[in-house]
């Protein structure tokens, strides 16, 4: 652990902290359009501009907090420079909370898993997920910072801006059965290595020892409906975009778009892909969702 990164994460949280409240503070003030889906229920003493506000800009864990599955909400040009400005103090920190965690080690194994994107370090962030976990060492500073109740993924997630000249709005249901992955048995074994139940390790490197040498492993990872926003521009020349919204997004204007909303998503299984049939009927290692290759 390298104590000399311990400053930069307090000062990138306390400026992240400071413009998170000031894009709020614009946001209230604005007297512009906004809109929610129909299902979002709006608690007493709350409208709909302040529960958007909250779930474009929450920092701290709420379990009271039900956010919208997405929505928009129209802004002046201050407050779309705030949410600019707010984002790039998001990418600071976020910088910051890696550079620490990569010099104490708890992004992966200390001497294999770099920043880089190698195959073995997507399969790393891919099946541990640690991108958003807090190690102990980051945990205590934390604490120490009186940030325990930081929400890393709403802390990182960028505040997603609109183009002014976006016409249509219109959200779909992307759905995919799963995402497959080729994983040899070295990397399996690094990756059991990595597990931080020793008993769960110890079973997945027995599992791994009983296999012949040169046999692939998959990884499969289910993958749930996620909601895309499919837009269209007032200019011709402008290329119709499909972004992804994990939250309420802002409008850079002051009217809103045509919106089409799909509702709840269809839960019905999505149709195998060949990759999955492949693939043998149950985990062969159930702590990494490890999967062997049928003959």
């Amino acid at each position: 652990m390298d104590a000399s990164l311990i400053p930069d994460i307090l000062e990138s949280a306390e400026r992240l902290l400071a413009l998170n409240s000031h894009f709020v503070a614009l946001a209230q003030k604005d007297s512009l359009p906004v809109w929610l889906p129909e299902e979002v229920q709006i608690p007493p003493g709350k409208d709909d501009r302040s529960v958007a506000i909250e779930a474009i800009a929450p920092l701290w864990f709420d379990d009271n907090f039900v956010a919208p599955r997405s929505g928009i909400l129209c802004a002046s040009p201050e407050t779309v420079a705030a949410a600019r400005e707010l984002n790039t103090a998001k990418e600071a920190f976020q910088s910051a909370v890696v550079a620490f965690r990569q010099s104490s080690g708890d992004l992966g194994t200390s001497k294999r898993r770099t920043a880089d994107k190698t195959s073995i370090s997507r399969l790393m962030g891919q099946i541990l997920d640690t991108s958003a976990s807090r190690s102990s060492d980051l945990s205590r500073v934390l604490q120490r910072m009186d940030l325990s109740r930081l929400n890393l993924v709403s802390a990182y997630r960028t505040v997603r801006i609109l183009h002014p000249e976006t016409k249509s709005v219109r959200w779909t249901w992307a759905r995919r059965h799963s995402e497959v992955s080729s994983v040899t048995l070295e990397q399996a074994r690094i990756l059991a290595n990595e597990l931080s139940c020793r008993a769960a390790r110890d079973t997945a490197l027995r599992l791994l020892a009983d296999l012949n040498a040169g046999e692939k492993l998959a990884y499969r990872k289910p993958i749930k409906p996620q909601l895309r926003a499919n837009l269209t521009f007032t200019d011709q020349a402008r290329k119709r975009q499909q972004i992804i919204t994990p939250s309420v997004i802002i409008m850079d204007g002051c009217a809103l778009p045509a919106i089409k909303w799909p509702g709840g998503a269809d839960d019905s299984p999505a149709r195998a892909k060949r990759s999955d049939i492949c693939l043998s009927g149950k985990p062969y290692i159930n702590s990494l969702s490890l999967y062997r290759y049928q003959n």
